[in-house]
């Protein structure tokens, strides 16, 4: 059970973005040599990067690699979240249709 106030319905889909085309497939691996931190996939395809907050002298965090080590599990979860939508749990098709995955 989700908590009050939390769920699907704060996710802001770009509508029109992006519909019905596929993520570059998995799996991404997050490169920790230099600042900022850079997401990618094995094929060497630039996926995204975090930025060092410039207070900090832009020297990384353990937040952006935090952050980016969650960007590169997109793909794992998303395999996830198809999965349990495919065996019916409507929370996971929710989250699904929220972000463009293809349940089918």
């Amino acid at each position: 059970m989700r908590p009050k106030g939390h769920g699907v319905k704060h996710f802001i889909p770009l509508a029109g973005k992006g519909d019905n085309m596929n993520h570059t497939p998995g799996p991404w691996i997050a490169e920790f040599n230099d600042d900022p931190i850079q997401v990618g996939s094995l094929e060497g395809r630039f996926i995204a990067m975090t930025l060092p907050e410039m207070p900090d002298g832009g020297i990384a965090t353990g937040e952006d690699y935090a952050n980016a080590r969650l960007i590169a599990a997109c793909p794992l979860m998303a395999e996830y979240v198809i999965l349990k939508a495919k065996e019916g749990d409507k929370h996971a098709e929710e989250i699904a249709r929220s972000a463009g995955l293809e349940i089918a």
